[in-house]
């Protein structure tokens, strides 16, 4: 009966060390998909906004272009109209200042316009950066507890003596031997004989 026992809890211990390990596996599974899903969002999003941001400074530098080459005519349809006037001098140099500043204001709106778009694109990936690494980190496996050796040890331990003590019993032997009672002697208490 102590050796079924004691089987039965090898037995039970070894399933469960088995099922802490395919958990753990499994755990380990289901967070390499979760990160590799997490970094290939990532890096897609994160190319998506490169190319946001590729698309942003092109249409800039094609309205900036066309600002200059709208100020550049203007130059010229001044410069042409003001000769066939006969105007010269400071009057016309003025309009040509205000062509060329009005052209350079809108250059530099359009430069801080693109300034603070990167910068705005620089905190989205580090925004991205975070979610991805979010995932990942939620994802981490747990701790699995596998059976413990000490208390597998001590049921052991505790079954086998279970079973000596039976087996003493059983055959009247040791402290339950009705011969062998010693009046002050806990181990011999006649209180071990009553036991069934």
């Amino acid at each position: 009966m102590g050796a079924l026992a004691i089987g039965t809890t090898v037995a039970s211990t070894a399933a469960q060390a088995r099922a802490a390990k395919d958990a753990a596996k499994y755990q380990n599974r289901q967070y390499s998909a979760v990160a590799d899903h997490a970094q290939q969002n990532y890096l897609q999003q994160l190319n998506t906004l490169q190319n946001r941001v590729q698309q942003e400074n092109a249409a800039s530098s094609q309205i900036a272009l066309q600002n200059r080459v709208a100020a550049d005519h203007a130059v010229a349809s001044t410069a042409v109209a003001a000769g066939e006037a006969g105007i010269q001098g400071n009057t016309v140099n003025l309009l040509f200042d205000d062509f060329r500043r009005t052209e350079a204001e809108n250059a530099a709106n359009i430069q801080t316009n693109v300034n603070w778009f990167q910068r705005q694109a620089q905190e989205e990936a580090l925004a991205l950066r975070a979610q991805a690494q979010g995932h990942i980190s939620a994802a981490m496996p747990q701790p699995i507890r596998g059976p413990s050796s000490l208390a597998t040890a001590l049921q052991i331990g505790t079954q086998a003596f279970e079973a000596y003590d039976f087996g003493m019993r059983t055959t009247q032997s040791g402290p339950y031997n009705p011969n062998n009672s010693q009046p002050g002697n806990v181990l011999f208490n006649p209180i071990f004989k009553k036991r069934t």
